[in-house]
């Protein structure tokens, strides 16, 4: 369910899968262009959109605000397990589908939390490297020296 307050009350609540995602795009007090994404309900023409401003405020770069919408649809979908990020992994042994999928794929349960600076380090440099888990280790090539 996604429920937007206004002034102390409940504004309106639907099941996630009734909202659209949509990027808001604009020029920041410099003339940046700065974006955020918002939550629109397809069949009801409300005045007042879910701004996801309070998981990421107004960013300059789009592809964050996407890499937010994956995010959200990933953590709405009990289909499939919980983000893999450090805000969330106290929670992952509590989730049937995460933790299935934390033990079918040999992810470490306190990955995040027992991480050395020099771990974190490398993990945010692995970010830009698309659909590889962090924890998973390399491969040799053949050809590696």
């Amino acid at each position: 369910m996604v429920t937007v307050y206004r002034h102390g009350r409940v504004y309106y609540s639907h099941p996630f899968t009734e909202f659209d995602a949509y990027l808001a795009s604009g020029p920041d007090h410099q003339g940046f262009p700065v974006h955020v994404m918002n939550l629109v309900h397809r069949y009801h023409n409300y005045k007042k959109a879910c701004a996801l401003g309070q998981l990421m405020l107004q960013h300059g770069n789009r592809q964050h605000c996407l890499d937010l919408w994956s995010m959200v649809q990933q953590y709405m979908d009990v289909t499939r397990p919980l983000p893999d990020l450090l805000m969330l992994e106290a929670c992952r042994p509590l989730d049937p589908t995460t933790k299935a999928w934390d033990q079918a794929h040999g992810r470490p349960e306190r990955f995040w939390r027992d991480m050395t600076d020099e771990q974190y380090q490398k993990a945010i440099k692995h970010l830009n490297e698309p659909n590889q888990p962090i924890w998973r280790k390399k491969k040799k090539s053949r050809n590696a020296r």
